[in-house]
C-alpha cells in the first residue's frame, strides 16, 4: 500500500513537472507574443499606426485524474489606433545659380564683387559660374540659370522676340563711347568722321556692334572702315595710318599705355548728337564720362556724355519679390565699402543709374528698394508683378 502511494506520488510529481515547464513555455511565448506586437517599427509621417496588444488572463483548471489544480494563459487581442506626428524640417536656403562672363574678365570680376557685397544671407545661396560674351542672359532665357549677365543691346533684342519674362537686377559694367584721335587731329565731332579712316575694334567687340548702329543714325561715311583689335588699331592711329579709333571698355589699359607715349584725345559727340542718338538708339543709355584731370587717361582732361552699352545681372519675374529686394538692398548698402574696392566701376553708379536700362523693366524688388529711396520709376520700367 505504501509502496503504490508512493508511485503514485512520485509520478504525479512528474507530470507536475513537466506540466509546469509546458506552462512555463507557454507564457514565454505569450510575453514573446506582446513584446512583438507592441513593437512598432519607424513608419512615415502623418500615418495611423494600428498596434495589437497581446494579454494573457489566468484562468484555474483541474488537470483529469490528478489532484493538482494548476493555471493556463487565456490569450486575449486588443487592437488600439494611434497616429504618429512628426514634425516637418523647414526647407532649405533658396540657392540661384549665377553666370556671368569669362574668368578674369570684367564680368565675372564685377560680378564677384556684387556677391561679396551682398555677403551671407541666411536663406539665399548665390553660386557663382563662369560663362563667356552672352552665354549669361541665353542660359537665362532657356531658363538654366536664375541670374545671368548681359547687355543692354542683347537684352533688347531677345525682349522684343519675345522674353518678356526678362528682368534687370544688378549694374554690372558700363562701355561708354571714347573715340581716340591723334591730339593735332582736326576731328571735333563725330560726324567728322566721314571721309576718313577709322578702325572700330573687333567684331566681337561691343564698340564694333554700337558704332556700326550710330553710323547709320548719324549718316556718318567714312572712307574706310578697319575692325581691329585694341594693340593694332593705336598702332596705326599713333604712326597716321588710321584717323580714329573708337572703343567702348574705361579704362582701357591699352589706351592707357598709348596715351602715356603718346600726345592723345578724346573726341566727344556733339549735343546735337547726342540728342539723335538717345532718340533713335535707346538701347544705348547715355552715360557721363568723366576723364578729367588725366585720372584714367594722361593728358586727356574733359567729362562728357556718351552712348553706352551696359551690363548687367538680368533675372526672371519667377524671382519672388522679397527675394530681390533683399539682394539689391544688401548690394547697395555695401557697394562702396566692399564691391567699388573690389571693381572701381561700382564707384560710379548712382540709383539713377539704375533707370538706364533701354526700356528693359527692373526686377520687383529693384523697383520697391528705388521707391523706398524716392527715386521716380517711370512707369514703362515697372514689372507687372509688382505689388507696393
Amino acid at each position: 500500500m505504501n509502496y503504490w502511494n508512493g508511485k503514485r506520488s512520485k509520478n504525479a510529481v512528474t507530470k507536475g513537472a513537466a506540466l509546469a515547464i509546458v506552462i512555463v513555455v507557454i507564457l514565454a511565448a505569450v510575453a514573446g507574443m506582446y513584446i512583438y506586437s507592441t513593437s512598432v517599427a519607424p513608419r512615415p509621417a502623418g500615418t495611423t499606426v494600428v498596434t495589437t496588444l497581446v494579454t494573457s488572463v489566468l484562468q484555474t483548471v483541474t488537470l483529469p485524474g490528478t489532484t493538482i489544480v494548476t493555471t493556463v494563459p487565456t490569450v486575449t487581442a486588443v487592437t488600439t489606433v494611434q497616429t504618429v506626428v512628426v514634425t516637418t524640417a523647414p526647407p532649405g536656403p533658396l540657392k540661384l545659380t549665377v553666370v556671368s562672363a569669362s574668368t578674369g574678365g570684367g564680368g565675372y570680376l564685377s560680378t564677384s564683387a556684387i556677391i561679396s557685397a551682398i555677403g551671407y544671407l541666411e536663406d539665399v545661396v548665390l553660386v557663382h559660374q563662369a560663362g563667356a560674351g552672352t552665354l549669361g542672359i541665353s542660359l537665362l532665357a532657356e531658363g538654366k540659370c536664375d541670374i545671368g549677365l548681359g547687355y543692354t543691346g542683347d537684352a533688347l533684342e531677345l525682349y522684343r522676340k519675345g522674353f518678356k519674362e526678362i528682368r534687370v537686377l544688378f549694374p554690372v559694367g558700363v562701355y561708354p563711347g571714347q573715340l581716340f584721335t591723334r591730339a593735332d587731329s582736326d576731328i571735333k565731332s563725330w560726324k567728322d568722321l566721314s571721309g576718313k579712316v577709322i578702325s572700330i575694334g573687333s567684331p566681337a567687340f561691343v564698340a564694333n556692334k554700337m558704332f556700326k548702329e550710330i553710323m547709320k543714325t548719324l549718316n556718318i561715311q567714312p572712307k574706310e572702315v578697319k575692325e581691329l583689335g585694341h594693340e593694332d588699331s593705336f598702332t596705326l592711329l599713333v604712326t597716321g595710318a588710321i584717323d580714329a579709333y573708337f572703343l567702348t571698355a574705361l579704362p582701357n589699359p591699352t589706351a592707357q599705355e598709348y596715351a602715356m607715349r603718346y600726345p592723345l584725345k578724346v573726341v566727344p559727340p556733339s549735343p546735337e548728337e547726342i540728342a539723335i542718338i538717345r532718340e533713335a538708339l535707346p538701347q544705348f543709355p547715355i552715360f557721363k564720362v568723366d576723364l578729367r584731370g588725366g585720372k584714367v587717361y594722361q593728358g586727356i582732361d574733359l567729362a562728357y556724355d556718351s552712348p553706352s552699352d551696359f551690363g548687367w545681372l538680368f533675372t526672371t519675374d519667377k524671382l519672388p519679390m522679397d527675394i530681390g529686394y533683399k539682394l539689391f538692398k544688401a548690394y547697395w548698402e555695401n557697394r562702396l565699402s566692399v564691391a567699388a574696392k573690389l571693381f572701381p566701376q561700382h564707384n560710379w553708379w548712382t540709383l539713377e543709374t539704375m533707370l538706364e536700362t533701354g526700356g528693359i523693366p527692373l526686377h520687383a524688388g529693384l523697383v520697391k528698394f528705388l521707391m523706398e529711396q524716392n527715386v521716380t520709376v517711370p512707369a514703362s520700367l515697372i514689372p507687372p508683378e509688382y505689388k507696393p
